[in-house]
């Protein structure tokens, strides 16, 4: 494993080969949803079609997120880019094991999932 402290939407696009990726997994973006940060969000149309470029048909995008009207947010946004797929969440979703996951819930606060399914459009074009 190897870590890299950088701008995830310039990684993604400059080092990350097109339908290269099984999995991407998004636990807790965005930690304070003020709306003076909304144009720093993870979440944005570009990076989300990156992420569609650089996953697998069928990749899977894994959300997880305790602000609601978050998980709306991205889930319009992903879901205009016409590339996913709408998966049913399980209770057994992997954003629920995180230790963030796990105090929000023994102090009985929701957290709100997502999944996603990369839909197989044919070739991808370049983002370059």
């Amino acid at each position: 494993m190897r870590v890299l402290h950088a701008n995830a939407e310039c990684v993604i696009g400059a080092l990350v080969p097109a339908e290269s990726v099984a999995a991407y997994h998004v636990y807790f973006p965005d930690p304070w949803p003020k709306r003076r940060h909304a144009g720093r969000r993870l979440f944005t149309l570009q990076l989300i079609t990156r992420l569609a470029h650089t996953l697998v048909p069928e990749g899977r995008l894994s959300l997880a997120t305790d602000v609601y009207g978050y998980l709306q947010l991205i889930h319009r946004r992903v879901m205009a880019t016409n590339r996913f797929a709408r998966l049913e969440s399980e209770h057994s979703h992997p954003g629920l094991d995180t230790a963030f996951a796990r105090k929000y819930l023994a102090r009985g606060r929701m957290v709100f999932t997502g999944t996603y399914a990369r839909r197989d459009l044919g070739p991808t074009i370049s983002l370059a």
